[in-house]
């Protein structure tokens, strides 16, 4: 048969208001609160009253730190049942807000936890089975800087969320999954002596030969031992350095300071203490910047700035050194801030002192890793600019308040932009703060999924981020919100076709955050109860009955449970959901079966989804849940318990009302159905059905059921091992489909179940396999 491609007719899709109210709601009820946003607290599989967790068991927990801040999360004790691959009793922690973000991991038995989200959030699933109920777990959880990775105690492993004790490293064991504490082990103990003849130990394993570890196993180099600077942020570099009545020991340097003192991964920000209000007296104040090996660091003060005035800056100044202390750079005060500068290593220094009077606003330092070129104010000398990189930008946006605009090159009335390149634009915005961008005029080269030039954003500062949006064609996208305080915008044209490019407005928002716990299982059913054992009755989101978009942050579930030999099929009626490709952020998830740990149908986000889903047994179970932000109208979705549906074997017919006839029976003059339909197909003559239809209908929704046999090109577009059915089709000719153009809105869901397609005609008048395909352009 000769292949079928998809011609897409495209329907608009009627938006509804977009309203957000208010969360509400109490403990979860699995030994907490399910949704934490305290600066710490503890998490207990079940409340502490119950000395053993119970069976069937469907807890979550979600953890959201503030913007510029990751999570910490550590066992204080864990006893789960053990069984080799976690299928029992197990807990998933996901990085991000719920199940469709990255699986850290899977935890069963007697472990322990030390992990570290990449991110705001941390998501924990903890699912039981029938048997064997034991002690379960306590978990302790903080919010640390992004900047702080692990802490000072612990070593971070360097492709992955886990945290080791240091004793760990170098041991001769492989405890991080991708080998780094084990990969640069080619160290000794040396002692070091100081000036006094004092001697400081090396750690073994951990710091070069030449450097000086401090007690929370950072290095330094040990020219900076007692040279007066508190370089461990204990004093402890300056202890034991001799005088003539013996060893002393100098005073910490000011704690207030306002910021972690090392500041580490791709972006960040610090501040004087107290800023923009006027900072103490008497303050010594040290930040070391690290990012990549053979990336550069990019610096770029607040423009609120203000450091007591002098010449030389003697009393209070901002000292910046690029490497090592020998390298500096300048020394800053007044109320001009120092331009933008993009220094030559990986390292800088960054000391604040002041003396004791005459404090001023202090300054705000946004810093980020980049492969820009090499520009210090003052300093004629530039690196070249990375090839194949003929447009890129940081812009910092200050608040609200600020705003600017960006544009593809080239851009203008009757222009186009140029073939062949590549722009970036990081936005970084302070903490607590999301960006949104806005495009104003929108001219890009056109095809499905963008595959020739397009527009990109990801939230977070690199392209290895979650993507928002991708755009291309002539109709001006939506705007594009980040989920963080930064964004990654790349654009990326090929060899051929060029168009206008497009211009965009960008402004930084203030991120609202609610402080009230998930809602609950009984807040999710007002309306719908928690378990649903009628013969057929309806399941909304909350508040769709109202006519008002789903709340933030509930976590829903609802279990239907069907009679001994019976079947459930859904029928969804209204479904608009938050969209994201990876339906990490809001998802309505469908299990075939009584629990949370059976098999899972499908998930599901903005208007993809199925029109009918049936279950393989007597019990479906779902999950829905939100997050913090971009709520929409939610679900209708009506349930039916009926016998289950027949089926036949390859080698039969099925007739229309589900009965099966053998294949040798059709088209031979005999109604063996007894609709007939068996006989109907063979004096079908293409474009001319046997059974006239009946017409005079003018509803698209809701429509009344076609006469069997009476629209035998009518296709049926499925997907899944389900066979679900997802759209209709007309088969217009021997190689096209007309099908709506939201059935294949998502590029992602277009190749996720391409391999599934399976085209057949409505009543069974012509069967068919088709295979669906379409161009590369």
């Amino acid at each position: 048969m000769a292949k079928l491609k998809v011609l897409l007719n495209i329907v608009p899709l009627l938006l509804l208001p977009h309203t957000v109210l208010a969360d509400s709601g109490s403990s979860h009820g699995c030994g907490g609160h399910g949704y934490m946003t305290t600066d710490s607290g503890i998490i207990h599989s079940q409340p502490p009253a119950q000395s053993r967790y119970d069976n069937n068991m469907d807890c979550t927990w979600r953890i959201h730190a503030p913007a510029g801040k990751v999570i910490r999360l550590t066992s204080d004790w864990f006893n789960v049942e053990q069984d080799g691959t976690c299928s029992y009793d197990y807990l998933n922690v996901y990085d991000g807000s719920n199940t469709g973000a990255k699986l850290i991991d899977k935890f069963c038995g007697h472990r322990t936890l030390n992990i570290l989200s990449s991110g705001q959030n941390l998501y924990l699933e903890f699912i039981t089975d029938d048997s064997e109920r034991l002690r379960g777990f306590e978990l302790s959880y903080k919010f640390v800087y992004a900047s702080d990775t692990c802490g000072g105690r612990d070593f971070q492993c360097r492709n992955s969320h886990r945290c080791i004790d240091y004793s760990m490293v170098c041991n001769g064991i492989t405890d991080c999954v991708d080998g780094t504490d084990e990969s640069t082990c080619s160290f000794t103990t040396a002692p070091i002596s100081t000036p006094s003849g004092s001697v400081h130990p090396i750690s073994s394993g951990i710091c070069n030969t030449d450097e000086f570890s401090c007690p929370d196993h950072s290095c330094i180099p040990r020219t900076w031992l007692c040279d007066g600077d508190n370089d461990c942020g204990d004093s402890s570099d300056e202890r034991n350095c001799g005088s003539s009545q013996g060893a002393t020991v100098l005073p910490a340097l000011s704690s207030g300071c306002g910021s972690s003192r090392t500041q580490t991964g791709m972006m960040g920000s610090f501040n004087s203490l107290n800023y923009p209000s006027n900072y103490d007296t008497d303050l010594n104040c040290r930040w070391e910047i690290n990012v990549p090996t053979g990336m550069h660091i990019k610096l770029v003060f607040a423009d609120k700035f203000g450091l007591e005035d002098s010449e030389n800056c003697m009393y209070d100044r901002v000292t910046i050194y690029d490497g090592s202390q020998s390298n500096l750079i300048g020394k800053y005060c007044g109320s001009q801030h120092p331009g933008t500068m993009v220094l030559s290593s990986n390292h800088v220094i960054v000391q604040f002192t002041s003396d004791d009077s005459n404090g001023d606003i202090g300054f705000l330092l946004h810093w980020s890793a980049t492969n820009a070129s090499v520009v210090i104010p003052g300093d004629s000398h530039t690196t070249p600019a990375p090839s194949g990189m003929n447009c890129t930008q940081d812009i910092y946006i200050n608040d609200t308040l600020s705003a600017g605009t960006i544009s593809s090159p080239n851009f203008g009335v009757g222009l186009q932009y140029p073939p062949n390149s590549r722009c970036v634009w990081r936005f970084f915005a302070p903490f607590g703060y999301a960006i949104r961008l806005t495009y104003t005029q929108f001219g890009v080269e056109s095809g499905r999924a963008c595959p020739f030039d397009s527009v990109t954003a990801f939230d977070g500062q690199t392209s290895t981020g979650r993507m928002i949006a991708k755009n291309c064609g002539n109709t001006i996208p939506a705007p594009v919100v980040s989920k963080t305080n930064a964004m990654f915008v790349s654009f990326v044209t090929d060899g051929t076709t060029q168009d206008m490019g497009f211009r965009a407005t960008y402004t930084a928002e203030k991120v609202s955050v609610s402080t009230q716990t998930v809602l609950t299982d009984q807040a999710c059913h007002g309306s719908t109860p928690l378990v649903l054992n009628q013969t057929s009755g309806f399941i909304y989101s909350e508040r769709f009955t109202l006519g008002m978009n789903y709340p933030d942050n509930i976590n829903c579930r609802w279990h239907i449970k069907a009679p001994a030999d019976k079947v459930i099929t859904l029928q969804f009626n209204t479904f608009f959901l938050e969209k994201d490709r990876s339906c990490q952020y809001d998802n309505l998830q469908v299990l075939d079966g009584p629990l949370a740990s059976s098999p899972l149908i499908g998930r599901y986000c903005g208007v993809i989804y199925p029109q009918k889903l049936t279950s393989t047994g007597t019990d479906l179970y779902l999950r829905f849940q939100t997050d913090e932000s971009e709520n929409e109208i939610g679900f209708n979705i009506t349930y039916t318990v009926h016998d289950p549906i027949p089926t036949c074997a390859p080698s039969d017919f099925t007739c229309s009302d589900g009965t099966c006839i053998d294949r040798t029976s059709v088209c031979d003059g005999i109604k063996n159905c007894a609709s007939g339909n068996d006989e109907v197909v063979c004096a079908s003559n293409c474009g001319i059905p046997a059974i006239s239809p009946s017409l005079g209908n003018s509803r698209i929704v809701g429509g009344k059921e076609a006469t069997p046999g009476s629209w035998p090109w009518q296709a049926s577009i499925v997907y899944g091992s389900f066979k679900d059915h997802m759209c209709g089709g007309t088969l217009i000719s021997d190689q096209w489909v007309v099908t709506a153009g939201h059935c294949f809105e998502e590029y992602v869901l277009f190749h996720q179940i391409s391999s599934f397609f399976i085209c057949f005609v409505v009543k069974f008048a012509i069967c068919c396999t088709c295979v669906f395909y379409t161009d590369t352009r």
